[in-house]
C-alpha cells in the first residue's frame, strides 16, 4: 500500500531507454499513495489514518451492533473531516450508499438503519460548516474553484500498478463465491471514491477524492484472494519468496520517490538564497501587517513565511487568482508602460514592489518612475516603496478615474489574501 504503480520504470532512462513519464501518475500525483503523503503531504496521512480507523469502527459496529462502535466511527469521520474535508465527505457518501443498498435488499425500512447511520448524522453540522465556508463565504469560496480534471480511467488504473491488476482477479473470485457484508461495504467505498473523483462538473476539487481509492481497492483484493494466498503459502518457501518479490516490486515507486527527493536536496532545490532572505527581513522590519507587496509568483509564495506583510498574488487558490496573475505578469513585462504599473499599484493600494536582480535589469525603466523610491538593494533583490498618497480615500478616486476594477479589497487589503499568503505553492 505504501508503494505505487509502475512509475519506477521511468528510471530506465538511466540505461538510455526513453520512457514517457506522463503515463506514470504515481510519480507526480500526490493524491494516490501513503508514501507520497508521508514524504511531502503529512496532513493527508493524518486524515487518512482516521479514515481507515473510521472504516474499522463501522465494520466492527456492523458485526456486533454496538452503539459505542457506531459513535466511535462517527468521531473518526469527524476527525478526518477536521483534517481534510474530502475524507469525511467520502466516508459519509460511502456509508449512505452501503445503507441504501442494504435497505433495497431488505425491502423494508427498519429502525436499525437510524442507529447504523449515526456516523453520518454526527458529521452533518461539520458538513454544513464546510458548505458555508467553501460555497458562501466571500473569501474562502474561492478555494474550491481551481481543480484538476481526473485522468483517463485506464491511466488512473495503471497508476495503481499491481493492485489494479489483482483487483480484476479478485472481482472474478468474489463474483463466483458471493459477497459478505464487509465485501459489500468495501465495494461501496471503492465505487464512491471513483465516482467522486470524476465529478468535476459538480465539484471543482473532485480529483482530491482519488486519495480514497487505494484503501478499499487493496481490501477488496485481499478479501477476494485471501483463500488463494493461503493455499499458495502452503506450497513452501518459494511461495513466500514470491509474495515478498511482489511486495518489493510494488514498493519500487517509493524507492524512486525517495531517490528523487534526495537528488533534489543535493541539488539545492529546497534552499532559499541568503540575500533574498535579507530582503524579506528588511520588509518585515519596515512594514506593517496591512501593507501589500507586489512580487513575482515565486517570491510571493515565500514572503509570508518571513515577513508580516500580505502579497498581491500568492497561492493559486487566492481570490481572483487568474486576474491577479495576468496583471502581475503584465507588470513584469519589459514593454509594459509605467502608466499601467502605476495604475495597478494605485488601484490595489500596494506599498512595496520587490524585484529580483534579473527582473530589475529587464525593466530598468521602473526604477526611474516617479511613483517609486528605491529603499533596499543587494545582489539578489531590489525593493521599492510607493511614493504616491497612501490613504485609501486618495487612491480610490484615481482608480475610478482610470476605470480600473480593484483586484484586492481596498478597504481591507490583508483579509482577501490572508489565507492564501499562509500557503506555499506545492512543488
Amino acid at each position: 500500500m505504501a508503494g505505487g504503480g509502475f512509475g519506477w520504470l521511468v528510471a530506465l532512462h538511466l540505461l538510455h531507454i526513453r520512457i514517457d513519464s506522463a503515463y506514470f501518475l504515481d510519480l507526480t500525483c500526490p493524491n494516490l499513495f501513503p508514501f507520497y503523503w508521508a514524504l511531502k503531504l503529512p496532513h493527508i496521512l493524518v486524515s487518512e489514518a482516521f479514515v481507515v480507523l473510521g472504516l474499522c469502527f463501522f465494520l466492527r459496529a456492523e458485526h456486533n451492533q454496538r452503539t459505542r462502535d457506531y459513535v466511535g466511527a462517527g468521531f473518526c469521520y469527524l476527525i478526518a473531516g477536521a483534517c481534510r474535508p474530502y475524507g469525511m465527505f467520502y466516508l459519509m457518501a460511502a456509508t449512505v450508499l452501503y445503507l441504501t443498498m442494504w435497505y433495497l435488499r431488505s425491502k423494508g425500512l427498519h429502525r436499525a438503519i437510524v442507529l447504523r447511520a449515526v456516523p453520518v448524522w454526527m458529521c452533518v453540522p461539520l458538513l454544513g460548516y464546510y458548505y458555508w465556508i467553501f460555497k458562501l463565504h466571500p473569501v474562502f469560496r474561492w478555494w474550491s474553484l481551481p481543480g484538476e480534471l481526473a485522468p483517463a480511467p485506464w491511466l488512473l488504473a495503471f497508476s495503481y500498478g499491481l493492485s489494479a491488476l489483482f483487483l480484476v482477479l479478485s472481482a472474478w473470485r468474489l463474483r463466483q463465491g458471493g459477497l459478505g457484508e464487509a465485501s459489500r461495504f468495501m465495494i461501496c467505498c471503492l465505487v464512491t471514491a471513483i465516482v467522486l473523483a470524476h465529478i468535476r462538473s459538480l465539484l471543482h476539487f473532485a480529483f482530491q477524492f482519488a486519495t480514497e481509492i487505494l484503501v478499499p481497492l487493496v481490501m477488496i483484493v485481499i478479501i477476494g484472494l485471501e483463500q488463494s494466498i493461503t493455499e499458495w503459502k502452503k506450497r513452501g518457501r518459494w511461495a513466500h519468496a514470491g509474495i515478498v518479490a511482489l511486495l518489493l516490486v510494488n514498493s519500487f515507486t517509493s524507492i524512486a520517490l525517495a531517490g528523487q527527493a534526495v537528488v533534489l536536496v543535493m541539488r539545492g532545490d529546497f534552499r532559499a538564497e541568503r540575500q533574498l532572505l535579507d530582503a524579506y527581513s528588511w520588509l518585515d522590519s519596515h512594514s506593517q501587517s496591512r501593507d501589500l507587496v507586489l512580487a513575482d509568483f515565486d517570491n510571493s509564495n515565500q514572503i509570508p513565511q518571513y515577513a508580516r506583510t500580505s502579497v498581491f498574488c500568492g497561492y493559486i487558490n487566492a481570490v481572483r487568482f487568474a486576474d491577479k496573475l495576468k496583471a502581475l505578469q503584465r507588470f513584469l513585462e519589459p514593454e509594459t508602460s509605467n502608466e499601467f504599473r502605476e495604475q495597478l499599484i494605485q488601484q490595489n493600494v500596494i506599498q512595496f514592489v520587490l524585484l529580483t536582480a534579473a527582473e530589475e535589469r529587464e525593466i530598468a525603466a521602473l526604477g526611474e518612475a516617479p511613483f517609486l523610491k528605491e529603499v533596499f538593494r543587494n545582489n539578489a533583490a531590489v525593493i521599492f516603496s510607493v511614493t504616491t498618497p497612501a490613504g485609501d480615500n486618495a487612491r480610490l478616486p484615481m482608480a475610478r478615474k482610470m476605470n480600473f476594477r480593484p483586484l484586492v479589497n481596498i478597504s481591507n487589503s490583508r483579509w482577501p489574501l490572508g489565507y492564501s499568503s499562509l500557503k506555499r505553492r506545492e512543488s
